[in-house]
């Protein structure tokens, strides 16, 4: 029987869930990138949570002076300079001096650069190492037929210490070819060339004798924090819920034959105007006002016109913030990549732990990139959903561009209810429940109207007289019950 290899975790978020647990404890993971592609930023990372667990680390630097990298940890919030005063963690400096002419004489040898490392090792009781990177020592060496060996040799060297190396290379350079052959693991960072990819990604294209995630992951850069990956969700394993909850609309919770499944994700569609806000606010405050935590994330509108809204619909959202029922928050659509609003919901989701969530706005996000990409992040947000137990709603427009991706959007839904703006219903406008998953829900739809108590749904509306098409929800409500 086989026994899994033992696993140091990175810290970097995301990551550990790719790589199950980490990287192999003792082992050397080779970190390939282009320049700007965060391979150094990973290095630190890997430092930065040995250190925070009041661990020690050591950098060996041959592309960047170790101030240039200490500036570069302090904008991640790694406080080096406090760690190497506490004797916990020393850099190594590497980078030829450039007021110095280099003299080689004889064969090149790594033994002084790993005395010093071993030194190093054994002041700060390091259990990790980073070397950033093999193309900087590569541009020292004079002579190429040796660096194989040397490598080898470096490889054992760090292996007896019994840390856990990080070493990072170009992408497709020579000192990857060379790295690769010695390597436990070999993680890429790529910038893609085609609009159909994340434009940065993550691979594990190697992890020798341990178990970890294959394909292509999308990678964020977060400010002050460093590299996150969008690690797919992993599979529901609980029963489907059979809890209802309402909806904050009691003619929507009839419609859908009691209230939506606790867990499920509503996709709530229509014109621009018909109402859709209406309906996510009113969701939201019945959340709210029945002890669920609630986060709004809109990528349409500010915080101040979606709070103004909602309060000319009697919806107070500004209190439900207060008593910590309600979380608001605005991005624009152009302030970033699909994967870095797909991880502020991630962020959210952490966070404040709601147990609704209202996204509105997502068709911004589609018209931002490409249709595959964007049914890719649709799966992993809707997937991200599921996996943390919270009810969703998204809302969506009817036709145009976004028609293309309509059934991969109901294909993910639970429920899926639609608004009409009178074109097809003589003039009146109506809701229609289209999808209940594992449920009897109403399959006729109603009249409905909007005024400054909320959203109003009355009878079907082939019974609505032509008169009673311009009254206010109160007559249609009481004519509904009078029927």
């Amino acid at each position: 029987m086989t026994v899994p290899r033992a696993k140091l975790g990175t810290g970097i978020p995301g990551f550990d869930a790719l790589a199950r647990g980490g990287l192999p404890r003792a082992g050397l993971a080779l970190v390939l990138g282009d320049r700007g592609s965060g391979r150094t930023t990973f290095g630190l990372q890997v430092l930065g949570t040995a250190l925070a667990d009041s661990g020690g680390g050591v950098f060996v630097a041959f592309d960047e002076t170790p101030a240039v990298l200490e500036a570069a940890a302090l904008e991640l919030g790694l406080d080096v300079a406090a760690w190497r005063g506490e004797g916990r963690f020393a850099f190594v400096d590497g980078v030829p001096d450039p007021s110095q002419d280099v003299v080689f004489a004889g064969d090149f040898d790594l033994g002084a650069l790993l005395a010093r490392i071993e030194a190093a090792v054994a002041q700060t009781h390091a259990e990790r190492v980073v070397i950033d990177s093999l193309d900087g020592l590569l541009a020292q060496v004079p002579h190429a037929t040796v660096i194989g060996s040397e490598l080898r040799r470096l490889a054992a060297a760090l292996g007896a210490m019994g840390v856990t190396t990080v070493v990072t290379a170009a992408l497709d350079g020579p000192a990857a070819a060379l790295a690769s052959a010695i390597a436990d693991t070999v993680v890429r960072l790529e910038r893609a060339r085609n609009p159909e990819h994340w434009p940065l990604s993550i691979e594990i294209a190697a992890m020798r004798g341990a178990a970890h995630l294959w394909g292509r992951h999308p990678v964020v850069m977060v400010p002050g924090e460093g590299l996150a990956v969008l690690a797919p969700p992993a599979f529901e394993t609980e029963a489907a819920p059979v809890e209802r909850m309402p909806t904050g609309n009691p003619g929507l919770d009839h419609m859908l034959g009691g209230g939506l499944f606790r867990d499920s994700l509503l996709v709530l569609r229509g014109a621009p105007g018909s109402g859709k806000s209406v309906l996510a606010a009113e969701y939201l405050a019945g959340g709210a006002g029945s002890g669920d935590r609630c986060a709004l994330v809109s990528f349409a509108d500010s915080r101040a016109r979606l709070v103004a809204e909602a309060a000319s619909w009697a919806i107070d959202m500004e209190r439900m913030e207060a008593d910590r029922r309600l979380a608001i928050v605005c991005a624009r659509p152009d302030g970033g990549g699909l994967a870095d609003h797909l991880h502020l919901i991630e962020t959210v989701l952490e966070r404040f732990k709601p147990r609704r969530v209202v996204v509105d706005g997502l068709v911004a996000l589609a018209r931002a990139c490409d249709d595959r990409l964007f049914r890719l992040g649709l799966a992993h947000l809707t997937g991200r959903l599921r996996q943390r137990g919270v009810a969703g709603l998204l809302t969506w427009p009817v036709g145009g561009r976004a028609s293309a991706i309509d059934l991969d959007l109901m294909t993910h839904a639970d429920a899926a209810v639609v608004l009409d703006d009178g074109v097809a219903t003589e003039g009146v406008r109506t809701i229609a429940v289209v999808k209940m998953r594992g449920s009897w829900h109403e399959r006729v739809a109603r009249s409905y109207v909007i005024d400054g108590d909320g959203f109003h749904i009355g009878r079907p509306w082939h019974d609505v007289d032509l008169a009673e098409r311009e009254l206010p929800a109160a007559a249609l409500n009481r004519a509904d019950e009078a029927s």
